[in-house]
């Protein structure tokens, strides 16, 4: 069986799986790892699914987890969801009354949580340490992963919260079973890959992109919170090929060409920013520091997932800062007031981003009024996002570009994203214009969203 057959994202491994390979390098320290091979993580995590059947979880019952990225969190992750429960990946940067809040909001039943994160649970919540505690849980042997319904929840992640409380986001088994596919449809040699991950798992970035590279039989390089020197050392220590990132991690490791300088980082052959505005001065310092690498650039909402843009139908280059090609059926993307369902020529260049992709919430946990506010009368999501196609480059591709909300802050080429630009208000304290200066958004030029 397999995610194809059972409709189930915790069945995420590949159809040709080499249960010897490494499927995760758990980075430790600076010369210090644990490898676990494809075998192991599927045992794993056939374990955490015979758990929670034995100890009385059903289909559907939400299983939280609020931990860094330990060794366990993608075994706890998938298991989840083979087992038929929901996985509820807890933002622990959160402050404690949002972190409550995403716990009860949820329905949660069981925290899979770390040490360090376990006073941050509230009173009475019933709770399973990694470790020990994690270990006598399990439940060694074969599992049979539930089939799941085209409409059935695999996951809620939260957003931020940043104007109120953190919204539940549900997300299909269908949904991101297909994105999953058409990441690695997108990226065939993906085997061969190992991928440094370093944002955390309870985000989209990370999370999308370590499916990704198991469904493809790649290889996870993982560390367990980002430092710009540990995955400085961690790329050269484990000879990456891919680094994952969103563009505030890369500004900060592009500010240390010296031990860039000194390690070996020949192997680093793609550099994948996501989540969050970038700027050409930073893809700039980062071909200075990687000039082997292919720098590439994604866009996406936890509402809608992160594959709608792709590759020129023609295989022609995409400039930078470019979003890509509007993807066709089944994707429906048009800027607000365009009178047909996907971005073109004879359209309104500027506008809205308005999507529909498998990957689109049913609607927010919880909250009708909001989800009928995010919703289209055809059933397309509002970004929130405004945007430009570039008409400079409308026979090449479909470039989008983020366009100033302010007229007053518009910049040359494009402009910024006030609303939601790079990581959360609540880690920078207010609009782009407060940032502190190792953000990549601060450095001026054209902002575009990720």
């Amino acid at each position: 069986m397999s995610m194809l057959e059972t409709n189930n994202l915790g069945d995420i491994w590949p159809a040709d799986m080499q249960a010897e390979k490494p499927a995760l390098i758990m980075v430790h320290g600076p010369e210090s790892e644990a490898v676990i091979t494809y075998g192991a993580l599927k045992a794993r995590s056939n374990a955490v699914a015979r758990g929670l059947v034995r100890d009385g979880y059903r289909r559907g019952d939400r299983i939280a987890i609020l931990a860094a990225n330990v060794d366990d969190y993608l075994a706890a992750y998938l298991g989840t969801m083979q087992a038929g429960c929901i996985s509820v990946p807890v933002n622990w940067k959160l402050p404690e009354s949002a972190l409550h809040h995403v716990l009860q909001d949820s329905d949660s039943l069981v925290v899979f949580v770390d040490e360090e994160r376990l006073a941050s649970v509230p009173a009475g919540m019933k709770t399973i340490r990694f470790g020990g505690e994690f270990e006598a849980f399990l439940d060694p042997g074969p599992f049979e992963p539930e089939t799941m319904e085209q409409d059935e929840v695999a996951m809620f992640l939260y957003t931020s919260g940043s104007t109120g409380n953190p919204k539940g986001v549900p997300l299909t088994h269908a949904g991101h079973g297909w994105v999953t596919v058409m990441r690695v449809k997108g990226a065939p040699d993906t085997k061969d890959h190992r991928a440094l991950v370093a944002a955390p798992l309870y985000h989209m970035n990370a999370l999308s992109s370590a499916k990704a590279v198991l469904h493809g039989g790649g290889t996870i390089v993982q560390l367990p919170v980002f430092t710009a020197d540990a995955y400085i050392d961690a790329a050269a220590r484990h000879q990456a090929t891919w680094m994952t990132s969103v563009p505030t991690m890369m500004a900060l490791v592009v500010q240390q060409p010296d031990r860039i300088a000194e390690r070996d980082l020949s192997s680093v052959k793609i550099v994948r920013m996501g989540s969050a505005p970038a700027t050409q001065g930073l893809f700039n310092q980062i071909r200075a520091c990687f000039p082997g690498a292919r720098i590439t650039y994604g866009y996406g909402t936890t509402e809608a997932g992160p594959v709608v843009f792709g590759p020129h139908p023609d295989g022609k280059p995409l400039p930078d800062l470019s979003l890509g090609y509007p993807m066709k059926d089944p994707v429906r993307l048009r800027l607000e007031g365009d009178a047909a369902n996907n971005i073109g020529p004879g359209q309104p260049h500027e506008g809205e981003l308005l999507m529909w992709c498998p990957a689109n919430t049913p609607g927010y946990h919880k909250l009708p009024a909001k989800t009928d506010e995010a919703t289209t009368e055809d059933g397309l999501y509002r970004t929130g996002d405004v945007m430009r196609e570039g008409v400079a480059h409308v026979q090449d591709a479909a470039r989008l570009d983020v366009v100033a909300e302010d007229p007053q802050r518009r910049v040359e080429g494009g402009g910024v994203r006030l609303a939601k630009c790079c990581h959360a208000a609540s880690e920078h304290g207010g609009p782009l214009s407060k940032q502190p200066r190792h953000c990549g958004c601060a450095e001026g030029g054209s902002i575009n969203l990720a």
